[in-house]
């Protein structure tokens, strides 16, 4: 676990602190919603909703990390459900957010065996940014393009998609690493 964690873990975060400081309870969310712990992460996302009235594009956020927790959870209809409501377009312009909620499309598409629209939904969406983040999310859709790939038997296809994928996470591990141990 990261800084944050351990933070939010040793109560040197009060719920009083998180109410006033939105942004940072969705960070500890979303860390969360993409671990082992699902229902910590609803707890959380649930309480931004209560806390105060969120911005249109902070209920979306709320969805989208509702909506990891359930796919992480290995409940993938209810990941889907959670999204339903935003339809195809996301109600934000934020590069990361968009790619997010493009994956969710696809990987939808992809367990309802509609390969070439998965891949069409992924191809509309620009990849945005450098950040550590948007290549997390670029890895992601690359790992639902090439297992699309893969479950049609398209096996080359598949290896050309997911065979970088080891060696950028690698690199971006390694980046991590050595910032975290500077700050931590």
């Amino acid at each position: 676990t990261g800084p944050l964690f351990r933070a939010a873990k040793a109560a040197w975060l009060p719920e009083t602190v998180l109410d006033q400081h939105p942004r940072m309870r969705l960070a500890i969310a979303w860390a969360l919603a993409m671990s082992d712990r699902h229902q910590e992460a609803q707890i959380q996302a649930q309480a931004i909703l209560r806390s105060a009235e969120p911005e249109e594009a902070v209920q979306y956020e709320v969805d989208l990390i509702l909506s990891a927790a359930a796919y992480f959870a290995d409940e993938p209809d209810r990941a889907a459900r959670v999204m339903e409501r935003w339809g195809d377009t996301p109600p934000t312009d934020d590069d990361w957010l968009q790619q997010v909620h493009a994956n969710r499309l696809a990987a939808r598409a992809t367990m309802l065996g509609e390969y070439a629209a998965s891949r069409h939904l992924l191809r509309q969406t620009p990849r945005g940014g450098s950040t550590v983040a948007c290549r997390y999310v670029s890895r992601w859709r690359d790992y639902i393009t090439g297992f699309g790939y893969l479950l049609e038997g398209q096996m080359l296809l598949e290896e050309r998609t997911l065979r970088p994928a080891p060696c950028q996470a690698h690199d971006d591990l390694a980046d991590l690493s050595v910032r975290f141990h500077v700050v931590d």
